[in-house]
């Protein structure tokens, strides 16, 4: 049984082909993502300047597409590379997730960000 509001977890058999993979990669992607958007959304609420935290967002997004692309080109033709590109925009998004709750969300700020030090 699943608790209310939880989701199924993805039988693990599911996931062990190729195909199977990218079918569970892209379910946590979507799931990521949509917590990226909500988190987002909190942090500009927060940010001093919220078109900056946008023009930031932007970049890393930049920087996200093009780290895994790079990372996917390494198997360029084969079945494992949109394994591969799914898996670093995963990776990625989690840290982006980790990052904003700390720096926007959280009362106690970064060792060495967003310590209101201007030197």
């Amino acid at each position: 049984m699943v608790a209310s509001g939880a989701r199924p977890a993805l039988a693990q058999d599911d996931c062990e082909t190729t195909a199977g993979a990218r079918r569970c990669l892209a379910a946590r992607l979507d799931s990521a993502e949509s917590e990226l958007r909500a988190v987002l959304a909190e942090a500009r609420g927060r940010a001093g300047h919220p078109a900056l935290l946008d023009s930031a967002q932007a970049a890393w997004r930049l920087y996200v597409d093009r780290d895994c692309r790079a990372a996917a080109a390494i198997y360029s033709g084969g079945s494992l590379a949109p394994v591969v590109a799914q898996g670093c925009r995963l990776d990625h998004v989690r840290m982006r997730l980790r990052f904003l709750r700390q720096d926007y969300l959280s009362d106690e700020p970064a060792p060495g960000r967003r310590t209101g030090d201007s030197t």
